[in-house]
């Protein structure tokens, strides 16, 4: 059998600024020959796109919901054609789904859209469908398999796991295959299907070629804090924030960068305020891939205090950092021992206590040659578990696009 493609990648948002971790993956599967086409399920609003991204814009698709004449057609072409598929899958949804009401009513919000995906998809001759988030994506890919023959797979993440299970033993089982990216959340998966067999890990990948130290970089005094991420109450930048103002007040001096937008910016800022440490930290706001390198190369210590309850899977960002050979101060989240060995890579700090997170901070912010070492276990790291090259051959596997 020849090897898949064209394969049809289904997001809850294309391009998405924080999603770089998808991007990575279909960059790669295009570089090996594989064409995409995107299906997203909302139309950006966001003011950066990935430098990557833009590639990849010509071939996504986007349909309203059901008030628009090209989806109430397909709405009306696969009653009079498929009664039975689309009712069948209808019933899937509510018999999977009615527990939570507002998910239900969204995946139903989101069908009349998926009718209309399903003939795309027929249209631009795909061979696979992979949805990215085991949520709304997944429900529209399902939807859309079942309208038109083509076998399909999802990747799971986080909360979408772990947050809202709606109708997910129903998604596993009819999937051809499953990846999610943490050996914890296979564990977990494993216990919701007798269909365990599907489920495999993938890694995301890391392209090490491009995330590598800056040659010749020099800790600097005061030391640089970096931390990234959207400015949400679950990356526990409050906390951060707190603790570099313990740390002043017992007289370690930091430059501190915070790179990502969001909701709680406002806030954020009026806890450096509160805090009198205004002038060391800095709000970089959105940056793409390309503006962030430079910060992850130049740092001398990256710093994630994630909130453990609203917080899953391995951070992304600090995978970015460790391949940089800078070392973490994180929590202890349930994957993050697939990362982060506490003592070797970095330190894990308590949950949601800025003063276990200064003492973590000051430990390495006064031992250069500590970090130095972490740095360098850190890269090792990343290259034995998170290259871009070896996880790619996963994805490209299960999605049968390897020769």
């Amino acid at each position: 059998m020849s090897p898949v493609r064209r394969v049809g990648y289904v997001v809850s948002l294309f391009p998405s600024y924080d999603e770089t971790f998808i991007l990575r993956e279909m960059a790669a599967l295009a570089d090996r020959g594989v064409t995409l086409r995107v299906f997203s399920l909302r139309r950006r609003r966001q003011a950066v796109v990935q430098e990557a991204a833009r590639r990849f814009l010509p071939a996504t698709r986007h349909a309203p919901y059901l008030l628009s004449a090209q989806v109430v057609l397909a709405v009306a072409r696969a009653l009079v054609r498929q009664p039975g598929a689309l009712l069948s899958v209808v019933a899937l949804i509510v018999r999977g789904g009615w527990r939570r009401p507002v998910a239900l009513a969204k995946s139903l919000a989101f069908l009349p859209k998926a009718v209309r995906y399903a003939e795309l998809a027929k249209q631009d001759g795909l061979e696979r469908l992979h949805a990215h988030w085991a949520t709304y994506p997944a429900t529209v890919t399902l939807v859309m398999s079942r309208l038109t023959g083509i076998p399909w797979g999802l990747t799971c993440h986080a909360h979408d796991i772990f947050f809202d299970p709606s109708l997910l033993p129903e998604k596993i089982e009819a999937a051809e295959f499953v990846l999610t990216c943490t050996s914890d959340n296979k564990r977990h998966l494993e216990t919701l299907t007798p269909a365990a067999e599907k489920v495999r890990v993938s890694y995301h990948g890391l392209d090490l070629k491009r995330f590598r130290p800056r040659p010749g970089s020099a800790a600097a005094q005061p030391p640089r804090v970096l931390a990234v991420g959207s400015l949400l109450e679950c990356k526990g930048f409050d906390i951060l924030i707190a603790a570099v103002g313990r740390l002043r007040r017992r007289g370690l001096e930091l430059d501190v960068t915070i790179a990502g937008g969001g909701p709680e910016e406002e806030s954020l800022r009026a806890a450096a305020r509160a805090e009198g440490v205004e002038d060391r930290v800095r709000f970089a706001g959105f940056l793409t891939q390309k503006e962030l390198l430079p910060l992850y190369q130049g740092a001398d210590l990256f710093v994630l205090p994630a909130v453990l309850e609203i917080h899953w899977g391995i951070p992304n960002v600090l995978v970015e950092a460790l391949a940089c050979r800078v070392p973490v101060v994180t929590t202890a989240l349930p994957s993050l021992p697939e990362l982060v060995d506490d003592g070797v890579h970095g330190l894990v700090a308590r949950n949601r206590d800025p003063e276990d997170l200064a003492d973590k901070i000051e430990r390495l912010a006064r031992d250069p040659e500590r970090r130095r070492r972490m740095g360098e276990a850190g890269r090792q790291r990343v290259e034995e578990r998170f290259d871009l090259d070896a996880n790619i051959l996963g994805v490209m596997r299960a999605l049968g696009a390897a020769e």
